[in-house]
């Protein structure tokens, strides 16, 4: 019986025990909840803030994408735009309603400082705002200036008009940053003048349109046109971005943007929310991220007033301890009560533990050698117990390894809908115990890390002495998973062919229609091709005819039937094999143009002269495709010109002989000092005589130009010549002219010492003499300087007579080497003079195979230049250059 009491006591001692022990767990249970909660609110803040900040960004990549790269596209689109044109671009483009904040844009001119009176002659052009003699301000000594030359609207910005925005610390900063990233930049926070708000300015360069895509910012420094202004009043900048930030967060946060990377009330731009700010107090609440926009820092500020978690929330752990304190004194009641009755209790008991035993053992049996994975899990999510299936599926090595972990454990922190795992198990679980049973598809994690879906059934289990725990089952259904995906994607495929065959079907209906339109345009195009007065061909890369127009049949007098399938030497076949030799070589291996005078016969045997135009067209590798050829008969023509020059040619030599006469007369009197002439009649005797002698110069050119066209003097004679010597001998013939025009003639010569070429000496002392004269006579009419250079460039003999003279106008400079033609300041500037002497350099540089060409601006000189080659190599033949039969 003592013993018996005491047993009870020490129950009733027990139950004492117990009821600390509860009440410890209890109040750790609500800890560890109320610590969850506050780090789950924490995180959820880090993620909203990082969307936010990722929204904001995203949203001035649109502006920077969008909008500036389409005002550049506007300077991209042609190599001068107006100001009407960009006040056009500006009124019809939308882009003050499409940037919110946007105050007004402009463009900024970028040239070098000496470039500054040019470019205030090309803005004054313009007629901009009605203003005229715009002066760029302020004066600066920087190696560049930026003056702003377009504003829009310009009834704000006329005050700003030719401000050289490089004057001002912070546009420079911003445009130095522009030029270095080559990207758009934005300043600092800076005081708009109309109206006096705060604001921000942007800009972003503008290339010219040779630039090189692969280049760094720093190469493509020199290419830089401009750029493209942008104005932002602060409030409408940072109110673009509210939206943002409203679609992605609800009223529980608030946004501030500050200046740079210094969070303080001095540094606050703008304020996402009115309401006010405990976090500003509290730094634990809020979360702060860089923010990089237009390669200006700002900081990003994200808080929650409210704290981490709602006021909800905050009782959770205070109900659990509550209901857990209830529950714990409950069972010490009980326990308190049972040790009152210990001995029926014992007694009943006894009896009970055979039974107890036994369905112990089924349950046992049944449970863990069950396949399916199964656990028990207590109302608090904890593992109770588990069947060898589950360890075995998770990739464990024992039941106590994995009951060692929480549940949460096996499974990704977050669920694919973006949910976390540890409160979507805790509310399956909730809905088990108050539905009695759920079911569930989730993802869980292996020990190895891998993932797997899993279909999970959970069970309120109530014991008969009124224990409450949850059963659990998990199937692995990734192969299911898998299966659906496929299916899914198997679907969203034929829902994509079925759409894509039916734009196929709508792109064939439009390439039919554009087919039609193609053969209307090729008939329209075929019909004007026939009818026109020339000889039009087209031939296979071989020379085959595949096409002649009616022209072809009329001036060869074959039929078009008789043409076509043949070649060209049908009717051709009259020219030297040199001259198809080069054809070919033209239009065959170099894929050119060639564009000559040929000989062909008719059918009936008649001869003919053509100008001949024949051009290769090639496919996108390169590769000659066929050939296209217009012939145009100008046997008349040339009649015409032989003529004339045969007229020239006896008129200059009938002219010559008594011409040559006087000028012996007139010597023969000038040098007699016997004949008692008057110092008047000698004068007029001098006229005479230099009379004649330019007219004896006019009728040499002519006859010299005679020959050319009669190709009596198309051949050269070459010899070969020291350059130095022969250059230095002919320049001294001159020098009484350059003395008596009181020119200084000068030589530089930058050539190795016994430089030799192969030249007729005839003809280049001509050229030279013809060049040197002119710019003897058009120079200054005292103290004009005349450089004569040779050098050896790229296997050439380069020459060059520069002068400082009269120059020639732009619209005169096309029709430099027409024969007889003089500009119209030449005629003022020297009376005298036949316009042949440029046109028969040209005849002699081209038949030495040389280029002659020149540069040249009114009242500032000319230069003109002809190169001759080093080494001449005779044209070799080859079975490639020379097609069998294909002359055409």
């Amino acid at each position: 019986m003592d013993d018996q009491k005491g047993d009870v006591a020490g129950r009733k001692k027990l139950a004492w025990v117990v009821l600390a022990v509860l009440m410890i767990g209890v109040s750790v249970i609500s800890w560890v909840v109320s610590d969850r909660l506050v780090a789950a609110g924490k995180s959820d803040l880090k993620n909203r803030a990082a969307l936010v900040q990722q929204a904001i960004a995203d949203n001035f990549k649109t502006l920077e994408s969008e909008e500036v790269s389409a005002l550049a596209a506007l300077f991209y689109s042609s190599n001068y735009v107006s100001a009407k044109e960009f006040s056009i671009f500006y009124a019809y483009s939308g882009i003050q309603k499409n940037v919110p904040g946007l105050y007004a844009i402009n463009f900024i001119r970028y040239v070098k400082q000496g470039q500054k009176a040019d470019l205030e002659k090309e803005i004054d052009s313009q007629n901009y705002l009605g203003r005229t003699n715009l002066k760029i301000f302020p004066q600066t000594q920087n190696d560049h200036i930026a003056p702003i030359v377009y504003y829009e609207p310009a009834t704000i910005g006329s005050a700003a008009f030719g401000l050289d925005v490089l004057s001002e610390p912070i546009r420079a900063a911003v445009i130095n940053n522009a030029i270095k990233s080559g990207e758009f930049s934005l300043s600092d926070e800076l005081l708009i003048v109309n109206p006096k708000v705060p604001g921000f300015v942007g800009y972003a360069p503008v290339y010219n349109k040779n630039i090189v895509a692969s280049s760094t910012p720093l190469e493509k420094r020199s290419d830089i046109y401009g750029f493209v202004g942008m104005i932002f009043l602060k409030d409408g900048f940072f109110e673009s971005f509210r939206k943002s930030i409203s679609d992605l967060s609800s009223s529980d946060i608030d946004a501030e943007i500050y200046d740079g990377k210094i969070v303080a009330s001095s540094t606050l731009l703008y304020d996402f929310n009115d309401q006010s700010r405990n976090y500003s107090i509290d730094p634990s609440l809020t979360v702060v991220l860089p923010l990089v926009l237009g390669g200006h820092d700002f900081s990003l500020v994200v808080g929650k007033p409210d704290g981490f978690i709602s006021s909800s929330q905050e009782y959770e752990p205070l109900f659990i301890l509550a209901i857990g304190s209830v529950i714990s004194f409950l069972v010490f009641l009980i326990l308190y009560f049972l040790a009152n009755s210990y001995t029926r209790a014992r007694e009943l008991a006894d009896s009970m533990t055979v039974k107890l035993k036994d369905s112990e053992e089924h349950y046992s049996s049944l449970f863990n050698k069950s396949k399916e994975a199964m656990a028990i899990l207590s109302l608090d999510g904890k593992f109770i117990s588990v069947n060898s299936a589950i360890v075995k599926m998770f990739g464990y090595a024992s039941e106590k390894d994995f009951m060692s972990r929480p549940p949460f454990d096996y499974c990704s922190e977050r669920q694919p809908d973006g949910s976390l795992s540890v409160e979507k198990i805790m509310e399956h679980i909730r809905l088990a115990i108050e539905k009695g049973e759920e079911e569930f598809e989730f993802l869980c994690k292996k020990m190895d890390g891998a993932e797997f879906w899993t279909a999970i059934s959970m069970s309120r289990i109530t014991t008969t002495t009124t224990t409450t725990f949850i059963l659990l089952t998990i199937r692995n259904i990734s192969e299911k998973k898998k299966y659906e995906e496929y299916i899914k994607e198997t679907n969203f495929s034929l829902e994509r062919s079925q759409v894509a065959l039916m734009n196929v079907l709508g792109d064939i209906e439009k390439e039919k229609k554009k087919v039609e339109s193609t053969v209307q345009d090729l008939n329209k195009f075929k019909l004007a091709v026939d009818n026109v007065s020339d000889n039009i061909i087209i031939t296979d890369p071989d020379g085959v005819v595949l096409y002649a127009n009616k022209a072809a049949s009329m001036i060869t007098g074959y039929s078009q039937e008789e043409i076509i399938g043949n070649r060209p030497s049908l009717w051709g076949n009259q020219m030297p094999k040199e001259f198809y030799v080069n054809f070919w070589k033209v239009i065959k291996d170099d894929k050119k143009a060639f564009i000559g005078d040929i000989n062909n016969k008719r059918k009936n045997g008649e001869t003919y002269i053509a100008e001949i135009k024949v051009g290769p067209i090639l496919d996108h590798n390169g590769n000659v495709v066929f050939f296209v050829g217009v012939e145009r008969d100008i046997t008349r023509i040339k009649e015409v010109d032989r003529a004339k020059s045969e007229f020239v040619s006896v008129t200059s030599h009938q002219l010559r002989t008594p011409l040559t006469a006087v000028k012996w007369l007139v010597e023969i009197l000038l040098r007699n000092k016997d004949n008692n002439l008057t110092k008047k009649q000698l004068d007029m005797l001098s006229e005479v005589y230099d009379g004649n002698e330019r007219t004896l110069a006019i009728i040499n050119d002519l006859l010299t130009l005679s020959r050319i066209e009669s190709g009596k003097t198309s051949g050269v004679t070459l010899s070969e010549v020291d350059v130095v010597d022969f250059i230095k001998t002919t320049l001294k013939a001159l020098e009484p002219l350059a003395k008596i025009k009181k020119v200084d003639l000068q030589l530089k010569i930058d050539l190795p010492a016994g430089y030799k070429i192969m030249l007729d000496k005839e003809k280049i002392i001509q050229s030279i003499n013809n060049l040197i004269s002119n710019a003897i006579k058009y120079s200054k009419p005292e103290g004009g300087v005349v450089l004569v250079t040779a050098e050896s460039k790229n296997g050439e003999f380069v020459f060059s007579v520069k002068d400082d003279g009269i120059g020639i106008p732009m619209s005169a400079q096309h029709r430099i080497f027409e024969r007889f033609f003089r500009a119209d300041n030449a005629i003022l500037s020297q009376t005298e003079g036949t316009g042949l002497g440029l046109p028969i350099v040209k005849e002699y540089i081209n038949a030495h195979g040389g280029r002659v060409w020149f540069e040249s601006e009114e009242n500032k000189g000319t230069t003109f230049h002809f190169t001759l080659k080093e080494k001449y190599e005779p044209i070799k033949k080859s079975a490639e250059t020379e097609p069998q039969n294909n002359a055409m």
